[in-house]
């Protein structure tokens, strides 16, 4: 009796049987886009940087050190301009607009994720 199905694979009178079958979901990347990071600024003085609060464990977990992070580059170097900025929703959140701000005001800046 011929197959219903002219398109079945049949390899001699038998369904041909795959047996690796791949979920390319599911394939680990075996190569990565490396993307340098920019140059450091030889000195921070006349400098501003960011210094921000990523919010992990909440808005207050470590705002205390952060807040005297900040008064530690202030007080010992010349010049240098501190911007504090706590980032909007959780840790995973992308905060489009600080990113944009940070990376067209700022010549370095802190992320602070301490625990």
């Amino acid at each position: 009796m011929k197959s219903a199905n002219p398109s079945t694979p049949k390899a001699e009178g038998k369904e041909k049987v795959y047996k690796n079958v791949l979920n390319p979901m599911a394939q680990p990347k075996l190569t990565w886009d490396i993307i340098p990071l920019v140059e450091r600024p030889a000195t921070l003085e006349g400098k501003t940087v960011y210094v921000i609060n990523q919010r992990w464990g909440g808005t207050s977990a470590h705002e205390p050190l952060l807040l005297a992070l900040k008064q530690w580059l202030e007080n010992n170097i010349p010049g240098i301009h501190v911007v504090y900025k706590v980032k909007l929703g959780s840790y995973a959140f992308d905060d489009i607009a600080l990113w944009q701000e940070v990376g067209e005001k700022a010549a370095a800046a802190i992320i602070g994720v301490p625990h």
